[in-house]
């Protein structure tokens, strides 16, 4: 499904790409990183939104809506005079509040996970033969590759072509040591998986 999903960005994507220069890996010597982190990264959120975000911040975890204010108790616990309307007009008002704003959170949440596959693919269209075999030789790559998470590629994508010797890459280490993303117990549960293979069935 990925590598489908992959073809298809880099067929339908050739016009919007051109903002975008293609990544080179050059070992270490000059290459055009900065400049394709900085285009790529305006170019995900004008396109993916909320998602984007995550090309640009490659160091937190992904963004989710603010959780939803819980229901005012005051108000529904109330006691209420059968001819009082207004008082529960109040305490249905309240509830409606609570029930919207949970589903438009929702539905943030649910369209920002549908489109993860697509930005995946959009940021590997924009890299060389070069980068692609580079980010290939992580030992996360197949695990990486398995969920289509493009929050893990970029990360993996900094790691193996900015310049070990910036502030900004020991800033990074730094953070990393520290941080534990929420894909990273699915990074984890995949590698173990590939590497032991599947287990064996009782008869």
């Amino acid at each position: 499904k990925a590598r489908e999903i992959y073809h298809h960005a880099k067929k339908e994507s050739v016009e919007e790409n051109a903002k975008v220069p293609v990544l080179m890996y050059n070992a270490g010597t000059t290459s055009n990183y900065v400049e394709w982190k900085k285009r790529i990264s305006t170019r995900a959120i004008e396109v993916y939104g909320y998602l984007g975000k995550c090309v640009r911040d490659h160091e937190e975890d992904y963004e989710l809506p603010e959780v939803t204010d819980p229901i005012d108790e005051l108000i529904i616990n109330a006691p209420v005079d059968p001819l009082d309307f207004m008082g529960a007009f109040r305490k249905q008002f309240e509830i409606n509040r609570f029930l919207k704003a949970e589903e438009l959170r929702n539905k943030v949440i649910s369209d920002t996970n549908k489109k993860k596959p697509e930005l995946f693919a959009y940021i590997m269209s924009t890299l060389s033969k070069e980068s692609q075999s580079k980010i290939e030789e992580s030992e996360d790559w197949a695990a990486i590759y398995e969920i289509v998470d493009p929050l893990s590629l970029i990360r993996i994508i900094v790691q193996t072509h900015q310049a070990p010797d910036t502030e900004c890459m020991l800033k990074t280490a730094r953070q990393q040591r520290n941080f534990t993303p929420t894909c990273c117990k699915a990074l984890a549960k995949i590698r173990s998986t590939l590497r032991s293979g599947p287990k064996p069935q009782s008869t």
